[in-house]
């Protein structure tokens, strides 16, 4: 092979967007805009800067996680053997190439678009009625259980730990006042 098609190869590959990858291009893409949203925030005053880095340092810390996942088979070996090999209820292997697969990717994208707008107004019903600590609790064991079907111990624990981490940052580290929710609100809490 030349070098010019070394090059020209490479470039295909570096531009052809294969499916089993658009995790990881949505993955870069989004750490490229918390990356903007960071820079932004360096240019704030003293305490304004604090909230915008205690939600981007923790999401660059996962984003670097699930590129990790997503670039080192090492490391999907090592989350697969801990995680019963799959990560929120997804499994990470390569797709199979087979002929019904790829006839029915616009139909499995659209129940998982689906499925994921259901989740995040969900999400939204659980905060607007209950407030942020309870209807993130709730939401997140929902998440566990159903969507990565966790054991019920595993998803106490892993929503106790979230929102244990939440609280400690929101409340006792920023002294913030989160929203307690409309039912709250009306049973006078």
């Amino acid at each position: 092979m030349t070098d010019n098609q070394v090059e020209q190869s490479l470039r295909e590959r570096l531009l052809e967007i294969d499916p089993s990858r658009t995790d990881l291009l949505f993955t870069v893409l989004f750490a490229l805009v918390m990356a903007v949203f960071l820079v932004e925030t360096l240019s704030y005053d003293g305490e304004a800067q604090l909230f915008p880095l205690l939600v981007l340092v923790p999401t660059f810390l996962m984003l670097g996680f699930l590129m990790a996942i997503q670039l080192s088979s090492r490391v999907q070996t090592f989350v697969d053997e801990r995680t019963g090999d799959s990560l929120m209820g997804e499994a990470l292997d390569e797709p199979e190439d087979d002929q019904t697969e790829k006839t029915t990717d616009l139909e499995t994208f659209r129940i998982n678009s689906l499925k994921m707008v259901s989740w995040m107004m969900l999400l939204l019903l659980f905060v607007y009625f209950g407030g942020h600590l309870a209807g993130i609790t709730l939401f997140l064991f929902f998440i566990y259980y159903f969507y990565s079907q966790q054991t019920v111990v595993r998803a106490v624990i892993y929503t106790l730990v979230n929102i244990g981490l939440i609280y400690l940052l929101f409340i006792v580290l920023m002294g913030a006042r989160l929203h307690t929710g409309v039912l709250f609100e009306l049973l006078g809490f």
